[in-house]
């Protein structure tokens, strides 16, 4: 139970008093325009949070506005906001709490955390709140925390809406309440046939938005796994943005074991993915992970919630489509593992051309390609790829990937990475790789020439944001000061080395000119990426056709939306 001076106590849990005064809205708070805000210490959170501040997602803004319109709407009584495990929804959860009553200063917001055990839901903190600051606290006993709730709706005569960190066992009846919760089957199923209940999914994090929000909240990430560890996972030394993507290697965009500060957990967290990833050799180990039998739990890393870009409130359908296309992949695994004859056609000009691969099959490693292989990499990193087949007498690659629409672009950034780690991108211009896509017989004929999404060479005279390391609020002081575009940085970095300025003293507001020339220094080599990646769009693109088992087929299957939400406008 909380306990606070100047508070009155009414049975077990404490009330901050208001002596004549009128809630009026405050001036914007400074996070408002912010990348980062206070974490409310008192908010509860099933699962605690250690740092004191958050890093504000662009997507905040546009779901905040989404939500407020729905609550606004008249038909929506409850909503629940979701989403891949570890994304951040809690972090959410606390932005919306400090906007909505800065915004709304009558209202009187209860908020309550919920631990699920089993089929049960326990409440085991409330705080509630008005014009942006704390009235009432309880927890831990169950009748202190009913009293909060009972007492202080019954005298919210402007106004209540509550916001559940959890899913509760039953959502409350007289007014409105958006929960934040990891899936939870049973929690969905409850709400499945409320036509005034609403779901919505928080789309994954972004490597970029990820490698920001480390350097905004200033994160001390030491890549040791133990102080006494003589095998590191991650080397010391390695830079934060580094660090940070070799981990969304791994996990993807979840910022829970992205941006951890504790080694221990990220190694833990990863040692959990390749077991999981090793009991999958075949198709029913596979089947039985994804359907969780036998209690084999699918870690979030390997199958994420992905909402439409256009529509989050939408179900997400990225655990069906994992579901359908390792099945189907599996499938074509099996065959290409063999000896056979892929008989495909070119989709820029639909010769036909037969590809022989001879009966062998590995695990992928860039220290031993062996020749006549054929490869199923395990990595993240090989994203753009599920297999693929390479000889070095003759050389030819052959990548594969297997799809079940009409339409698959393919990330050139991706390809090129492969063909790199490979050390093979020359060969793209000696015409001795293929791309081939595997899809079902039925939408063989229509399927045609994809597009190889490409990066736009970067140019000096974009903004400043572009550059590595260049928040919104940097960006903002770097205005301020005169530099907008990276032509601007580019000569104000040149004019203070001709002055010899010392490096280490701040150079724009807080920005050494040792920091600002390593912002030129990344982008000047994402330039030459840029132009070396290119090279991927000529690769020659197939077609070949297979019939999978319709005990699998789904005529209702819909695509992995990929890319955050690009609705509305804050």
């Amino acid at each position: 139970m909380s306990t606070s001076p100047n508070k009155r106590q009414s049975g077990a849990w404490v009330k901050r008093k208001k002596k004549g005064k009128t809630a009026v809205a405050k001036p914007a708070p400074k996070w408002v325009d912010s990348t980062t805000m206070d974490f409310p210490k008192e908010l509860p959170i099933e699962y605690e949070y250690k740092q004191s501040r958050v890093y504000v997602r662009e997507c905040y803004p546009q779901y905040y506005k989404h939500i407020t319109d729905m609550l606004k709407d008249g038909e929506t009584q409850a909503i629940t906001v979701t989403g891949t495990p570890g994304v951040g929804k809690s972090l959410f959860f606390a932005y919306f709490l400090k906007r909505y009553s800065s915004e709304n200063p009558l209202v009187t917001i209860i908020t309550a955390s919920f631990k699920k055990t089993g089929c049960t839901s326990t409440m085991t903190k409330v705080a509630v709140w008005k014009n942006s600051e704390l009235v009432a606290q309880a927890e831990m006993e169950k009748s202190a925390m009913m009293e909060v709730c009972t007492e202080l709706s019954v005298f919210a005569r402007n106004g209540l809406l509550y916001l559940y960190d959890g899913p509760p066992d039953v959502a409350p009846v007289c007014a409105q309440m958006v929960c934040f919760t990891a899936p939870d089957e049973l929690w969905f199923k409850q709400n499945a046939k409320d036509q005034y209940h609403c779901t919505l999914f928080m789309p994954p994090w972004e490597l970029r938005e990820l490698q920001t929000a480390a350097q905004e909240l200033a994160l001390e990430m030491n890549p040791r796994y133990t102080k006494h560890s003589t095998d590191e996972s991650e080397e010391e030394g390695t830079s934060v943005a580094d660090l940070v993507e070799r981990r969304f290697c791994v996990f993807g965009g979840v910022t829970r074991e992205c941006l951890s500060t504790s080694a221990r957990f990220v190694k833990n967290c990863e040692m959990r993915i390749e077991n999981i990833i090793e009991k999958c050799k075949a198709m029913d180990q596979v089947r039985d992970l994804l359907s969780n039998k036998d209690g084999m739990m699918m870690h979030p890393s390997i199958c994420q919630n992905v909402p439409d870009p256009m529509y989050p409130d939408n179900y997400t359908v990225a655990i069906r489509v994992c579901e359908k296309v390792a099945h189907e992949a599996a499938v074509v695994h099996e065959k290409l593992s063999c000896e056979c004859t892929v008989d495909a056609r070119r989709l820029d000009d639909s010769t036909l051309q037969m590809f022989n691969l001879e009966n062998a099959q590995s695990d992928f490693s860039t220290a031993d390609l062996s020749p006549s292989r054929y490869h199923v990499p395990t990595k993240k990193s090989f994203v753009p790829i599920n297999s693929f087949y390479c000889t070095t007498s003759p050389r030819e690659l052959l990548l594969f990937q297997v799809t079940m629409g009409e339409t698959h672009p393919v990330s050139g950034e991706g390809l090129a990475f492969v063909l790199k780690k490979l050390g093979i991108l020359e060969w793209v211009s000696q015409n001795q790789v293929a791309l081939i896509f595997v899809v079902p017989v039925n939408n063989a004929s229509n399927f045609k020439l994809q597009t190889v999404e490409l990066k736009h060479k970067p140019n000096d005279e974009g903004s400043v944001r572009n550059l590595h390391g260049i928040g919104e609020a940097k960006e903002l002081l770097l205005d301020a000061d005169g530099v907008y575009t990276i032509a601007d940085l580019r000569k104000r970095v040149e004019e203070a080395e001709d002055k010899a300025v010392d490096p280490d003293k701040p150079l724009v507001k807080d920005m050494t000119l040792e920091f600002l020339r390593e912002r030129l220094t990344r982008y000047d080599r994402s330039k030459q990426q840029a132009g070396e990646d290119s090279v991927v769009g000529s690769i020659p693109q197939f077609v070949w056709e297979q019939i999978f088992p319709r005990t699998f087929r789904s005529p209702c299957w819909e695509p992995i939306y990929p890319h955050a939400t690009s609705w509305g406008d804050d």
